[in-house]
This record gives C-alpha cells, sequence and structure tokens, in this order.
C-alpha cells in the first residue's frame, strides 16, 4: 500500500511541475522566459523554415518577410499549450488585417489530433505541423509552449517559454511596439 501513496505522490509532483512551468525546459536565443534578448547577441536572424498548414499550403518565413510574425510551438497533450491556444486565437483575432502573421506550430505526431483539437473551433491562426522540418530544433524548442516575435525585417524580437495569464497583455504591448500602433 505504501508503493502505491509515494507513486500516486510522484505522478502528482510531476503534473504540478508541468502546470507550473510548461512541458519542458526552456533554452535558447534568449537570456530568460521574461523575452528579454541577450545582451551579448542583440540581433539574431530567425531561422527559415518552410512547413505545410493543415489546409494544405506550403508557406516558409521568408515569404511572409515585411510581417510581423508571432510564432507558438505546442502539442495538443501539453495542458499549458492548451489553456494558452484560446489566447493565440484571440491575439490573432485582434490584429486580423494588420502586419501580423500567427503561427501555430504543433509537435503533434498526428495531423487527426490536430485537426480534431480544431473541431468545431473558428481558427484564426495558420496551423502548421513541425513534422520532420527540424523547425523546433531550429528555434532551440526544448519545452512547449514556447513563444516566439519576429519583426518585419526577420530578426527576433523576443521570446517566451510557458504560459500564464498576463503573457497575452505583454505579447500585444510587444506586438504593438513593432507595428507601431
Amino acid at each position: 500500500m505504501k508503493f502505491k501513496s509515494y507513486l500516486s505522490f510522484f505522478y502528482f509532483v510531476i503534473l504540478a511541475g508541468v502546470l507550473l512551468f510548461g512541458c519542458g525546459s526552456q533554452s535558447g536565443f534568449f537570456e530568460s522566459s521574461s523575452g528579454s534578448i541577450s545582451k551579448s547577441n542583440p540581433r539574431v536572424k530567425a531561422p527559415n523554415f518552410n512547413l505545410r498548414d493543415i489546409n494544405g499550403k506550403n508557406f516558409s518565413l521568408a515569404s511572409l518577410k515585411g510581417k510581423v510574425i508571432f510564432l507558438d510551438f505546442w502539442a495538443t497533450w501539453c495542458p499549458p499549450c492548451v489553456w494558452s491556444s484560446p489566447q493565440v486565437e484571440a491575439l490573432a483575432e485582434k490584429y486580423s488585417g494588420k502586419k501580423l502573421e500567427v503561427i501555430s506550430i504543433s509537435l503533434d505526431t498526428s495531423e487527426d489530433q490536430v485537426r480534431r483539437f480544431f473541431e468545431g473551433k473558428t481558427v484564426k491562426t495558420r496551423v502548421a505541423l513541425a513534422g520532420d522540418s527540424g523547425v523546433e530544433v531550429q528555434y532551440r524548442v526544448s519545452g512547449i509552449p514556447a513563444f516566439f516575435l519576429i519583426d518585419q525585417e526577420g530578426y527576433l524580437a523576443k521570446r517566451w517559454g510557458g504560459f500564464n495569464e498576463n503573457l497575452p497583455n505583454i505579447w500585444k504591448k510587444e506586438i504593438d511596439i513593432l507595428l507601431k500602433i
């Protein structure tokens, strides 16, 4: 009986960690999950990628030059990703018609899972699967959700790891700065 209690406690601790910190650790182009750009390398070109969205349309980051890009790396099995999804959709809705492209890049292995996730929902973001493109490696994503903001010239502007209820307001502030709203 003691073993089951320890096992239950262990699962509780793991679940609590995932819920508090996201699905994995974060490291990459920036100093911290606050989004601050590294002082040692303030201008980093965003890695180009070629993806296919779930509507079958191929696109690349290079094809979006001149727009502000918001990338959301996520998966259907990640609770913080699921919580952030409506906020990412709201962001796309708010800036509809502006020079902002919101791209949700799923790390799921099945396109069917992603389609089921969005079933019955209005989707304003461009949804793509990372598949074997290596985009998550290029962006040094080691935990999800992970969010990146790319300026009109194709440089990484901000990066956030994990999700909390204050992030959408921070995203909007940073996007407004780049769009000069």
